[in-house]
């Protein structure tokens, strides 16, 4: 299976997989021997640097973003491509198995 991992509004992609998978080798050890890929990409930088996803108009307006721009799309296409990478690389799993999991305005992308 392939895990997208998405990060919450001023995080970035090493900070969601350091919170939800981390270091643990228990935990590590059952993503491989269960064949997990896990992807945590970083989001764009709005205003003032934060990062951020362009998933929805209920985050994000203050860092530069309006929802229904271009922008908008632009992420949810990225995520799209970026597993249909993947999917190239580690042909053994399915789309069937590709799986996106975010957290706060990571979820809101998530859902998309």
């Amino acid at each position: 299976a392939l895990v997208i991992l998405l990060h919450g509004f001023t995080m970035s992609g090493s900070d969601m997989y350091s919170s939800f998978v981390g270091t643990s080798q228990e935990i590590n050890t059952f993503l491989d021997d269960q064949g997990v890929i896990i992807a945590a990409p970083t989001g764009r930088r709005g205003l003032g640097g934060v990062t951020y996803w362009a998933a929805t108009s209920a985050c994000c307006g203050y860092a530069g973003f309006r929802f229904g721009s271009a922008a908008n799309r632009e992420d949810a296409d990225f995520i799209r491509s970026l597993a249909e990478h993947l999917l190239t690389l580690y042909p053994s799993i399915m789309l069937s198995q590709v799986y996106a999991w975010g957290f706060s305005n990571g979820a809101f992308l998530a859902q998309r």
